[in-house]
């Protein structure tokens, strides 16, 4: 089960920025424990096997103890993710027409490449300390859900939808034209959107993952052709998200394909092998 925060748009510098939360975790067997030692669980990720590192390092991830929200939340384990998004763009006027008192105009935005960042939080309760962490059924299943919020093509999507010329219809009730600052509400309006659309296809992938393994209780059929049919262009279409359905599908296919099965094989490594 998971759930998702509404996204956030803050300014940093000028530049428009959009934090999504995410939470996905474990159903909740077991209570809080009282009186245990602390654990420093900053060790675990500098000891982890090298078939992790990477997503470790894509990531920006730390682990910490989180009884009271685990307990809040019925779960005995949890993964949150922080995705930002900052944009930039230059726009020009196509065309402004006038409809019987309403302005219809059509604009093309030159987005720049926009900066991105992702991090993650793993709760785990305060009692969770297996003798090897990274053998344990839950750290692998989150290091699986790691690899899908990570996956190289969730960048390629970014500057695809962020990062490239685009053109928007917008319309007001008005007579007068529309101003430079009516235009650019409406285009940060739409920026938005499209970010709340990219953390809902991770979201989507988060689901699809909890699905198939069974909240990680089970193994996964054909992993690697799960994982390589994520974010492609057939499954951004089945999405059936605003932002994915104004692009023909031949251009959500250069998104995939822009990323080598290679690459992803490399960026999966522990996740594509079957368990």
């Amino acid at each position: 089960m998971s759930s998702c925060a509404r996204p956030h748009l803050r300014f940093l510098n000028g530049i428009p920025f959009c934090r999504v939360l995410f939470f996905w975790g474990w159903v909740a067997v077991t209570g809080v424990a009282l009186g245990q030692s602390p654990i420093d669980r900053s060790k675990w990720l500098s000891m982890a096997p090298g078939e992790y590192v990477r997503l470790i390092q894509a990531g920006n991830v730390s682990i910490q103890a989180s009884d009271a929200l685990l307990l809040q939340k019925d779960k005995v384990g949890a993964t949150e993710f922080k995705l930002q998004i900052g944009y930039r763009y230059t726009y020009t006027i196509v065309e402004v027409e006038e409809q019987e008192g309403t302005q219809l105009a059509r604009i093309r935005v030159m987005y720049q490449r926009p900066k991105f960042r992702i991090t993650h939080v793993i709760h785990v309760e305060s009692d969770f300390s297996p003798p090897d962490p990274w053998s344990s059924r839950l750290i692998k299943h989150e290091m699986d859900h790691l690899a899908v919020s990570t996956d190289p093509r969730v960048r390629a999507i970014v500057d695809g939808v962020l990062g490239a010329t685009t053109s928007y219809e917008f319309r007001w009730e008005q007579s007068a034209a529309p101003t430079d600052k009516q235009i650019r509400e409406e285009i940060n309006r739409s920026s938005v959107e499209r970010i709340a659309d990219i953390e809902k296809i991770i979201q989507l992938a988060y689901d699809q993952l909890d699905d198939r393994s069974v909240q990680g209780n089970r193994n996964i059929d054909s992993r690697g052709e799960f994982f390589q049919n994520l974010y492609t262009g057939r499954w951004l279409q089945e999405a059936n998200l605003k932002t994915f359905r104004t692009y023909a599908a031949g251009e959500l296919e250069t998104w995939g394909n822009s990323i080598p099965v290679s690459k992803l094989e490399m960026h999966y490594r522990e996740s594509w092998q079957e368990r």
